[in-house]
């Protein structure tokens, strides 16, 4: 049998889980309010940070984590031919940065940012 705090928590718990998702159904709608440019080393050109924002938005919504792949850049991939892998990680961290800012301003709230193993970011709800 339920006790009475049982009932309380689980009420808690489908509220919060009510309230994150209509959270991310918001910030999916305005994705384009703070979107930017960017580059990955495909050689697809430049993308708007407002698709993949939707796409990280829908993981999120299914509590999944999503993997920032091709080593996005806010500059030129061609640009960055002659650096070091050092400067190349620089430029990986500051799109990773800066799409986290993104999604916090979005979502109200820090999301989880981690840099990989393989030198790519995941980015998390929580």
């Amino acid at each position: 049998m339920q006790t009475t705090n049982d009932a309380i928590l689980a009420l808690k718990l489908i509220l919060e889980d009510d309230r994150k998702h209509k959270t991310l159904e918001r910030a999916l709608a305005l994705t384009d309010l703070n979107s930017f440019y960017y580059y990955d080393n495909t050689g697809a050109g430049k993308k708007n940070s407002s698709d993949l924002a939707k796409t990280v938005l829908g993981w999120f919504m299914l509590g999944r984590t999503m993997t920032l792949r091709h080593e996005p850049t806010l500059t030129k991939v061609i640009d960055l031919q002659n650096k070091s892998l050092e400067e190349k990680d620089e430029h990986h961290k500051a799109f990773a940065e800066r799409f986290a800012k993104m999604i916090r301003e979005l979502i109200k709230k820090e999301p989880r940012l981690l840099k990989r193993d393989d030198g790519m970011y995941s980015i998390s709800y929580e």
